[in-house]
């Protein structure tokens, strides 16, 4: 069965209320800024079993062992750059975690205008999550193997999640010729919370239009105000093969939609054999 990943971006929609559409009860609209988005869709990659998570008390640098798995000492290192919408980071945290089997020790930094590093460590594998609380966090962990005397350099670009962020997703994904797709958009206010994790609290009442290529059919209503969970949903058919163009509207603010491509289906099944009698 096929996953589905939405990518999480920060969407510049400022939300009021206001009148509805033709032919439908009076509604919430919304207006914004001219603006631009890209909300990217995404296919997850084959599920894995995550690491042991354990808590860290915060500390710069702090390094705590469990499962008699240790970090160190060793003639290894890792050192890294942060950065944010404006340039260099100072204050965020830096997580960094070696596993072996089923143990796993952790190190914890801080950045200090945008650098940092945990030196005299063991090799093995490791993953690394930054973030910086309440508005910054990367989009995926750094996940790698370090060797036993190596200098490991990482640079991080951290996005920033603040009064509004837009989610999408698409299922089946990729969206299947001549199969009903469910493309569902999320509006919320995004934020980091302590443990590096995006908190998103729904929008309801977000009037969206959903535009589309040609090459794809529109099987419901085209505008749609968001339901409780700050949800609108759309059942869209691929005609074709090929790159799927989508933009939504909200207010004058667009947003583009960058969905994978439709794939041609699975052929009929064959008919089966018949014996002439």
């Amino acid at each position: 069965m096929r996953r589905v990943l939405a990518l999480v971006v920060a969407a510049l929609v400022a939300t009021s209320c206001g009148g509805g559409g033709d032919k439908k009860p009076k509604e919430p609209t919304s207006t914004a800024p001219e603006t631009t988005a890209v909300i990217e869709v995404t296919t997850a990659p084959p599920a894995t079993e995550a690491p042991p998570e354990t808590t860290v008390p915060r500390g710069s640098p702090r390094t705590v062992t469990t499962q008699a798995t240790a970090m160190g000492p060793g003639t290894a290192r890792i050192v890294g750059t942060v950065n944010g919408p404006e340039g260099p980071v100072t204050g965020a945290i830096v997580k960094v975690e070696r596993f072996v089997g089923s143990g796993v020790a952790i190190a914890e930094a801080r950045s200090q205008a945008g650098a940092w590093s945990v030196d005299s460590i063991l090799g093995g594998s490791y993953r690394v999550t930054i973030y910086r609380p309440p508005d910054l966090a990367e989009t995926a962990a750094d996940v790698f193997f370090l060797g036993a005397d190596e200098t490991k350099a990482l640079t991080t670009t951290l996005v920033r999640y603040g009064t509004n962020t837009i989610t999408a997703s698409i299922d089946p994904n990729p969206p299947l010729v001549g199969v009903p797709a469910l493309l569902v958009v999320r509006f919320g206010s995004g934020s980091v919370d302590a443990s590096g994790q995006l908190v998103v609290t729904p929008h309801p009442g977000i009037r969206v239009q959903l535009n589309l290529s040609s090459s794809v059919s529109l099987e419901s209503t085209a505008i749609i105000v968001s339901d409780g969970a700050g949800a609108a949903a759309w059942q869209v058919r691929c005609l074709l093969p090929g790159q799927f163009p989508a933009s939504i509207l909200v207010g004058n603010a667009s947003s583009a939609l960058v969905l994978p491509p439709c794939t041609a289906g699975p052929p009929p099944p064959a008919a089966p054999a018949t014996t002439p009698p």
